[in-house]
């Protein structure tokens, strides 16, 4: 698949009372709209996003408190990020595309696939996140009884060479590839005057009195999303027997994906086959060789 070299333009949308920033890929092609994870931005797309430039206009959304879009302390859950996306379809005047999504990204993209299913020509969902407050339990934000864990999160570093150096040893983070690594580093910090970098998602994303109430379950979303739907696990995943299987089952139009030898971030380990699934699945209805 052929990289582009072009790069994408910045476009700012309103919604309710701040501005979502996206960037715009361009082209003549179908638009695919991209929805990243919990602290992540727009431009951890960018890799599958330079692969698939010439098949599609792919638009990558910094979701409320990430990147270069703006914070409050609520409208973080998944609502709230799906009326943030309807905005921005609505704004640049999108009335049918794709969408790709990635871990916490899929609760606000479930919903809008299955509230507007006749906006969406095609879903992929990558690594995604089964249920809401459910979900924060597991990870040790909250107990079993809602009891919030104190736990904490970092996005404040001394150097970006410490923060490059953390990167790469990390298990979650150490498989991306160069050029994801590259461009985290580039586009998804922020250089302090005293020398010290701040990875650009906001603390009013960890909302717990939000979180506590986002009673999302997949499952119960999965019969109304009625487009072509490619959900994508890892093999690693522990909720392969639990949940996925259940799901792709319930999912009325969906081909499913088990992927081998692959972290939770697949899109930022393997871009290129990433792209592949995106382009035969989205453009022909097919999966890769």
């Amino acid at each position: 698949m052929v990289k582009t070299t072009l790069k994408p333009t910045s476009r700012y949308i309103p919604s309710d009372d701040i501005e979502l920033h996206v960037l715009d890929w361009g082209g003549d092609g179908p638009p695919l709209i991209t929805i990243h994870g919990g602290r992540r931005t727009a431009n951890s797309w960018n890799a599958v996003a330079r692969r698939l430039h010439h098949g599609f206009r792919v638009i990558s959304v910094d979701i409320r408190g990430h990147g270069n879009s703006g914070a409050t302390d609520f409208g973080n859950d998944s609502i709230g990020r799906m009326k943030d996306l309807l905005a921005i379809t609505e704004y640049m005047n999108i009335n049918e595309h794709y969408l790709m999504v990635h871990s916490l990204g899929t609760l606000p993209g479930a919903r809008y696939a299955a509230q507007y299913s006749e906006r969406v020509k095609g879903f992929f969902m990558i690594e995604p996140i089964p249920e809401g407050f459910k979900h924060w339990v597991r990870v040790g934000t909250f107990d079993e009884d809602g009891t919030p864990t104190g736990q904490k999160r970092n996005n404040g570093w001394a150097s970006l060479a410490e923060l490059e150096e953390r990167l790469r040893r990390n298990k979650q983070t150490r498989n991306w590839t160069d050029e994801v690594l590259q461009d985290v580093l580039l586009y998804e910090t922020q250089l302090l005057e005293d020398g010290t970098v701040k990875v650009k998602w906001d603390p009013s994303v960890y909302n717990i009195d939000e979180m506590k109430v986002d009673h999302f379950e997949l499952i119960e979303e999965a019969e109304s999303i009625t487009c072509p739907t490619l959900l994508m696990v890892i093999d690693k995943n522990p909720l392969i027997e639990s949940h996925f299987n259940d799901i792709a089952l319930k999912l009325p139009n969906s081909s499913y994906v088990i992927a081998n030898g692959l972290g939770h971030a697949v899109y930022m380990e393997a871009p290129e086959l990433i792209a592949d699934y995106a382009e035969d699945f989205f453009l022909y209805g097919r999966l890769p060789n």
